[in-house]
């Protein structure tokens, strides 16, 4: 699941293309964030586990190729639960969750005494991934007090993606709480000689190219896939007069 912000912060950059083929910049909206796979319901957590004695690993399968950042609600199991020790967490994504390799890791999180809320672990870059494809998070505290994780999914639906392992067992009737995020940074528009616009994004999205040629009347020109980082698009072009461009998600 994608979740969708205003069309308007959508909006990347413009640029005018005339016979000469001028490039102008124009101003880019700020980036945002999506969130694409979760089990977050509110106030839905059932359970909780020691995360040091029963190691956690969450399977998730991406919708978007690429992740940034996760978030996972955890807390603090110290007694008494007000000691004024916190701890120091880290998340990892790993290619499976039985025997996987890591494939990225995020900045350590320091979180104080007596938490118990969602914290995002973000990654050191971007990491892209194959939509439809399992992967993994796994969870560990690298100082600190006691700490455990939350996890819902018996009374509430639990998520239908991926497994839990507790301790390396798999669970079929609980999934942490967590959400993975793409942080959506608005791309550099350029174009070559061939006047076909080339920009840099994150594989799997589609975007929007959009024409117009007073700034204010937009049409749809057409769409934008690509496998890779690398997205590109062409179309015929009248002889005079001058029309700008932006691309857009979605």
């Amino acid at each position: 699941m994608i979740t969708k912000s205003n069309a308007n912060r959508h909006t990347l950059i413009l640029l005018a293309w005339t016979v000469a083929c001028v490039l102008l910049r124009a101003h880019a909206a700020n980036s945002f964030f999506l969130v694409d796979q979760r089990h977050d319901l509110s106030n839905a957590y059932e359970g909780y586990h020691n995360i040091r004695a029963y190691p956690p690993v969450q399977e998730f399968v991406p919708s978007v190729g690429a992740l940034d950042a996760v978030d996972i609600w955890t807390l603090d199991l110290g007694y008494p639960s007000t000691n004024g020790a916190g701890a120091t967490l880290q998340a990892s994504i790993l290619s499976d969750a039985v025997n996987g390799t890591v494939l990225a890791e995020s900045e350590p999180v320091v979180l104080p005494d007596n938490w118990d809320g969602p914290a995002r672990f973000v990654l050191r870059e971007q990491l892209l991934l194959e939509p439809g494809r399992s992967y993994a998070i796994a969870l560990r505290v690298l100082d600190g007090d006691t700490w455990g994780i939350r996890n819902y999914g018996e009374l509430f639906p639990s998520y239908p993606f991926g497994r839990y392992f507790i301790g390396g067992i798999a669970v079929d009737t609980f999934d942490i709480w967590f959400r993975t995020i793409v942080n959506f940074v608005p791309p550099f528009l350029a174009i070559d000689p061939h006047r076909t616009l080339r920009w840099q994004g994150i594989p799997s999205l589609p975007y929007t190219v959009w024409r117009s040629a007073d700034l204010s009347h937009w049409s749809i020109a057409g769409t934008a896939r690509a496998s890779s980082r690398d997205f590109s698009f062409s179309e015929e072009h009248p002889d005079s007069g001058a029309l700008f461009y932006r691309v857009s998600y979605p």
